[in-house]
């Protein structure tokens, strides 16, 4: 008999598939309903509601979604809250931002995902942080200029002052660069109207920013922060592609291009520089960096590095720093180093076991698995001839991937650490090498050690001399810059 004839049959089997169709959709329904009681009652009743994992237990679907992972991770996060973290423990800390990491590609990645879900985290996380709206966040819905995709920041203090227009008329003036500049500074105690007022007559593309607009002061500590204010900085900017330069970097090339041209930044989003390749570090400070690294290998881009073979004194020249803060994983890396250069967190814990912040930019993607790029090279030393394979001077100089020299620091002075206004004349390179070949040996040529040695010296077997290069002849245009701005801004008292 065939189906037609059958009606009474057939009208059941009608029935049942409806009923088990329906079934799904009752149960999804129910699943929904359950998720929505539990993210209720846990904001109701605090530590009272399930845990996150025997939600997501109960309904693994949720996570399958941007929004839902945003959802779950802001979860995981507000858990969190109930436990402090001890300001010694960095490792718990980079499992914190990992999370963090996680929540911010979620909310990158489709724009459904609602950003309240991300500020409400960082708000109860960071509530030192005061976010303005012209901070670039990778996250953020707004339309974006080219003019502010790249640009240059520097910390500025009445100090440095004069340090810092060598360093923005070189640019302009010499290596004519357009990037935009931004002057960060810790408040009028920091940089003075005065001093404020110089940095806007020196031409268009240059913003003055006062960190204390965006971070807390009496948590932060920036007025007199030194060294902890470039990573406040770079998270303040509104650049997505930062390079972040200390007032005394001296750029020998135009960086305007950098972010197209060095492909480890291009590939990571990140590119830092070594330091001096200083003899055997401290014990201490390798135990500690060690210490945290016990339960996992060190990536490659530490275990591959002489300050990890030859367990030498540094590892990161941090006067020039590039970040890509579009990239979610880079910017909340930055975001850990920025808490590391907290005024209890430097006082009692980083500053303690390194040299200021300059360790903190590759700590900070180390611990949370992000990957990082360093130029190869280690720094060199840039001056004059003292015997035929040393040369001894006070600026310390990084190359571009290509081995070409980039840029230095130490200032355009003979010697910023003493007195006058005397500017250096730089005629011999020696190379600053990639391994432990080869002769490579530093030593202070003077009284005084560390970094406010008189004169640093390189004894190596990679010697150049700079007045055969291209390079001379813009060194001969930027001392006319520096002369210029001396005469204009250097301080009576200071001749």
């Amino acid at each position: 008999m065939s189906f037609l004839q059958r009606p009474v049959n057939s009208l059941s089997y009608l029935f049942t598939l409806k009923f088990f169709s329906m079934s799904r959709y009752l149960v999804f329904g129910l699943c929904l309903c359950l998720y929505i009681l539990s993210i209720y009652k846990f904001y109701i009743h605090g530590r009272e509601s399930p845990s996150l994992s025997l939600i997501i237990d109960n309904d693994p679907s949720l996570t399958q979604s941007a929004t839902g992972l945003a959802r779950a991770t802001a979860l995981e996060l507000e858990e969190l809250l109930q436990e402090s973290v001890n300001i010694s423990d960095f490792v718990s800390m980079a499992g914190r931002i990992v999370k963090f990491a996680v929540l911010a590609e979620a909310t990158v990645s489709e724009e459904t995902v609602d950003e309240s879900i991300i500020f409400s985290s960082l708000e109860k996380h960071f509530p030192w942080w005061l976010p303005d709206p012209s901070t670039y966040l990778p996250w953020h819905r707004r339309r974006k200029t080219e003019r502010d995709e790249t640009g240059i920041v520097v910390c500025v203090g009445s100090r440095n002052k004069v340090y810092a227009i060598h360093l923005i008329r070189i640019l302009r003036d010499v290596l004519d660069s357009k990037l935009p500049i931004e002057i960060a500074y810790g408040g009028d105690v920091d940089l003075s109207f005065a001093d404020r007022h110089d940095f806007m007559t020196l031409g268009h593309n240059i913003r003055l920013v006062n960190l204390e607009d965006h971070f807390d002061e009496s948590v932060v500590s920036l007025q007199d922060g030194g060294f902890a204010m470039k990573p406040f900085s770079m998270l303040a900017s509104r650049f997505r592609q930062i390079i972040m330069v200390d007032a005394d970097t001296i750029f020998l090339q135009a960086p305007d291009q950098v972010f197209v041209t060095e492909p480890g930044l291009v590939e990571t989003g990140t590119l830092f520089w070594h330091d001096k390749a200083l003899g055997e570090g401290t014990v201490d400070r390798h135990r500690w960096i060690e210490g945290f690294l016990k339960d996992k290998d060190p990536s490659p881009s530490l275990s591959q590095t002489m300050f990890w073979t030859d367990n030498l004194a540094e590892q990161q020249d941090s006067a020039v720093v590039c970040m890509d803060k579009g990239k979610p994983r880079v910017f909340t890396s930055l975001l850990f180093s920025v808490w590391m250069n907290l005024k209890n967190v430097r006082d009692e814990v980083t500053y303690r076991n390194t040299f200021g912040d300059k360790e903190t930019f590759w700590l900070a993607a180390e611990l949370t698995q992000t990957p990082y790029h360093f130029n190869p090279w280690y720094a060199s030393c840039l001056g004059t001839l003292k015997t035929n394979d040393t040369v001894c001077g006070s600026q310390a100089g990084q190359r571009d991937h290509r081995g070409d020299l980039f840029w230095y620091n130490g200032a355009i002075r003979l010697n910023k650490w003493k007195a006058g206004r005397e500017l250096v004349n730089i005629t011999h390179w020696m190379s600053g090498k990639q391994d432990s070949s080869g002769l490579n040996e530093w030593w202070v040529d003077g009284e005084n050690a560390g970094p406010t040695a008189d004169m640093w010296c390189l004894r190596g077997d990679n010697l150049t001399s700079v007045v055969s290069l291209s390079v001379w002849s813009v060194m001969q245009k930027m001392t006319k810059v520096a002369k210029e701005v001396d005469d204009r801004y250097w301080p009576i008292d200071h001749a």
